[in-house]
């Protein structure tokens, strides 16, 4: 026979759910490091964000809903959406930085080809590109070998599984991935020629969260 002492309630219910999650979340974080709690909210960007609707739009309305909800003084609202822009921000810079970028008329002289068929290799997700404050298209040379002029190998591969959003695609490349290297990031990888297959796998595995 149950003693009715121990029958919870539906509100004992979600208090011991809340108890268990200011326990376990923080416990289960302390694990992962900044790299990849990085590389979790990309995927989680790319999977929820709408497809007409640019990562910028959608990372702005994601800060400013979530702030208002959970702070409710304005000050403090404010205060933390300008570190959230300031953070977002430095996360562009830095990966914008990370080595040389052409424009698509530079690139299409480069790899010696027309321009539309540099358009068209972006549309199709066969390039790496972002767009810059102007609109206009940058493609990193990262992704090149520069002797040969063609593409690294593995590049066209791992763009295949990865989600069709240009952070996201930066973020996989330019970072690292504990799994696969705890030293080296995706595109060291590939620069080198080594473990090319296990960087396309490491890419399947990014491309799965972000579905």
């Amino acid at each position: 026979m149950i003693d009715r002492a121990e029958i919870f309630t539906l509100p004992d219910l979600l208090n011991l759910l809340a108890l268990l999650a200011q326990i376990l979340v923080p416990v289960y974080l302390g694990f992962m490091t900044t790299a990849t709690l990085a590389k979790t909210a990309a995927e989680q960007i790319a999977k929820l964000r709408p497809a007409d609707e640019t990562a910028d739009a959608f990372l702005e309305a994601v800060a400013q809903n979530y702030i208002a909800r959970e702070l409710p003084r304005k000050a403090e609202r404010a205060r933390l959406l300008q570190r959230a822009r300031a953070r977002g921000a430095a996360l562009k810079a830095k990966l914008q930085q990370d080595g040389e970028f052409l424009s698509s008329e530079a690139l299409a002289e480069f790899l010696d080809i027309r321009r539309q068929a540099i358009d068209g290799r972006r549309k199709t997700g066969k390039l790496v590109a972002w767009r810059d404050q102007r609109g206009h298209w940058q493609f990193p040379l990262w992704q090149f070998d520069l002797e040969k002029r063609t593409l690294l190998p593995g590049i066209t591969e791992c763009l295949r599984e990865l989600p069709d959003d240009d952070w996201s695609r930066m973020l996989f490349f330019l970072s690292a991935d504990e799994v696969l290297s705890k030293k080296e990031r995706p595109i060291d990888l590939l620069r080198k020629g080594e473990r090319v297959e296990a960087v396309i796998e490491s890419a399947e595995r990014y491309g799965r969260h972000g579905e």
